[in-house]
């Protein structure tokens, strides 16, 4: 299942809220720039926000391991955000690991599937009954996750859990705004 774990102590103060914060005060300031169009800070709180309360409604929480399909988007970026404010761990396959994607899924526990631009959710049938001792770890500390893959160095894949709210430490410092352009893969 879980080969490496990025998983150290909970941090006492939320740094994911910290996020939400510092997006909250951009309010109609450009955030995501998409082939459609521009979106603020506000409209991606909100839609965040309405995927947040329909994933909840499903019954999706704390610890809950959510794949989904998409590259970065409105709708993913969305769902990443709705998931973290769940507290759930969140699995982004994008379009290329379709071939092996099940094998991964399996691998990551994936316990629910969402569609990013309508937030449906289904149950996942991955054969796994219990999560990984990790896994447990981490919801226990209440901390969102994010699970990625690597060939690592033998080829096979291997899933890498990162507490988000241990990456989101990384932003504690404001710093000047800057332009990104995403080239990676989301789920690298």
């Amino acid at each position: 299942m879980l080969d490496t774990l990025i998983l150290k102590a909970p941090l006492t103060a939320s740094h994911i809220a910290m996020v939400f914060a510092r997006l909250a005060a951009r309010g109609d300031g450009v955030l995501l720039v998409t082939a459609e169009a521009e979106v603020s800070a506000s409209q991606v709180l909100q839609r965040a926000a309405s995927l947040r309360n329909t994933l909840d409604a499903a019954g999706i929480c704390t610890g809950t391991i959510c794949a989904f399909d998409g590259d970065y988007g409105f709708g993913t970026v969305t769902l990443f955000l709705a998931l973290a404010s769940l507290g759930a761990i969140a699995v982004p396959f994008s379009a290329g690991a379709v071939s092996e994607r099940d094998e991964l899924a399996a691998m990551a526990g994936v316990e629910w599937w969402i569609e990013p631009e309508t937030g449906a959710a289904r149950k996942a049938d991955t054969g796994h009954d219990a999560p990984h001792a990790l896994v447990s770890a981490l919801a226990a500390s209440g901390h969102p996750g994010l699970i990625v893959f690597t060939s690592g160095s033998t080829g096979k894949p291997k899933a890498i859990l990162h507490d988000m709210d241990r990456v989101a430490s990384k932003f504690a410092t404001q710093r000047p705004g800057r332009r990104m352009v995403m080239f990676l893969l989301m789920d690298h």
